[in-house]
């Protein structure tokens, strides 16, 4: 079977190890795992090839025609560089927002959701499934630092982020399964 995960990884891109890893986490079988991310893919494809007939920038109504016509949840995500580039090179591979007050994507956003990611004032650039998220409040300064200890390597963030943020009362914390530029 784990020539079958391979197999499945390189011919959709996806990082080495990840369908192991999640079948490791999950009672589900083999097959149907394997299963779920052809599926997975094949959605990211074929949302990438509507994108694309599209005028750019497509307006949000279009984006919600589309999500809807397709029976996916979606949610953009206007993000700033160099966070969008880490995402699509694979370096980031959980997205985050910390928050003041209580704003989306705070028990919003959930697993199998579709992530729209755009540069602002650009075009979307990239599209990724949401395999996991994490919710956190009431946020204290200790509890934002362990969580940046515990998810520094796959949040990506500068320290100059950690400070601004550290103060946060809300924090959403979104796992990127897959990306597709």
């Amino acid at each position: 079977m784990t020539d079958n995960f391979e197999t499945v990884e390189k011919k959709h891109n996806i990082a080495p190890g990840i369908i192991k890893k999640i079948i490791s986490n999950s009672d589900i079988g083999e097959n149907a795992k394997v299963e779920v991310f052809e599926q997975s893919k094949s959605i990211l494809i074929q949302l990438k090839n509507v994108l694309q007939t599209y005028q750019s920038p497509i307006s949000i109504q279009s984006l919600s025609k589309i999500c809807n016509k397709l029976k996916i949840r979606g949610h953009l995500a206007i993000l700033t560089q160099p966070y969008l580039d880490k995402i699509i090179e694979k370096k980031k591979t959980i997205e985050s927002r910390f928050t003041k007050s209580k704003v989306i994507p705070f028990r919003k956003v959930q697993g199998d959701d579709i992530l729209f990611l755009k540069e602002s004032s650009g075009p979307i650039l990239a599209i990724t499934i949401v395999s996991d998220v994490k919710f956190f409040s009431p946020l204290s300064t200790e509890d934002f630092d362990k969580l940046m200890v515990k998810y520094g390597k796959e949040l990506a963030v500068e320290e100059s982020f950690k400070e601004f943020k550290r103060q946060s009362n809300y924090g959403s914390l979104i796992f990127l399964e897959d990306v597709l530029a």
